[in-house]
């Protein structure tokens, strides 16, 4: 009888659900459809900063936390790296420039996800939670993307050699601040409030046009 592994657990199911979305997105952008991909890409984002907490309502052994973790990450690779390096190479018309970008931006942002995992244990507080990363989050990427193409789409600025060059800038800084060697704050309370009520700003405009 089949048996799935012993660490398949229920508690990763947000993550994977971002998962889903993101390889959606990245299925639309092939498609031709960039709005519909950036709405995709938002929806991944947020089921990323709420799984955690998805996760803990869960009682788990060490070893199905671990894989949890694990998971994430593997998840943050294709959200936060494949996707938006699809993204970008398909707005630039796969510039050469863009490429080379794509991958220092995969570099850094691999790096980061590594360097996470090595010091985890330093960044957690007292209540065994983390109050801060080193470096910022991929993740973020697919916030700030989306804001700016939104921004972009309202000016019709989004078919412009203006808005691929800021992106491809945008691209090199976040590479830069992924590995850079200072603590940010994780989003708590009020701050996760005013990125869900941003990210449903984000699809209700592109959902309207």
């Amino acid at each position: 009888m089949f048996q799935f592994i012993p660490v398949f657990h229920i508690s990763n199911s947000l993550s994977f659900i971002g998962l889903f979305f993101s390889i959606l997105s990245i299925y639309t952008i092939m498609t031709g459809n960039i709005s519909r991909a950036i709405m995709l890409m938002v929806v991944s984002v947020i089921c990323d900063l709420f799984d955690g907490k998805f996760a803990n309502q869960y009682e788990r052994t060490l070893e199905e936390k671990q894989m949890g973790e694990y998971v994430d990450s593997f998840v943050d690779m294709i959200s936060f790296i494949a996707l938006p390096i699809v993204l970008l190479l398909s707005i630039t018309d796969y510039s050469i420039f863009a490429l080379f970008i794509s991958i220092f931006y995969a570099v850094m942002g691999i790096h980061r996800l590594g360097y996470f995992h090595i010091t985890k244990e330093e960044q957690l507080d007292s209540e065994g939670n983390y109050f801060y990363f080193i470096g910022v989050p991929v993740a973020y990427i697919s916030l700030i993307i989306p804001i700016i193409y939104t921004v972009c789409i309202l000016f019709q600025a989004t078919h412009t050699l203006f808005f691929q060059v800021l992106l491809q800038m945008i691209y090199i800084i976040m590479a830069l601040m992924f590995v850079w060697n200072h603590p940010i704050p994780k989003p708590r309370g009020k701050m996760y409030v005013f990125f869900v009520l941003l990210a449903l700003l984000v699809l209700f405009i592109l959902g309207s046009r």
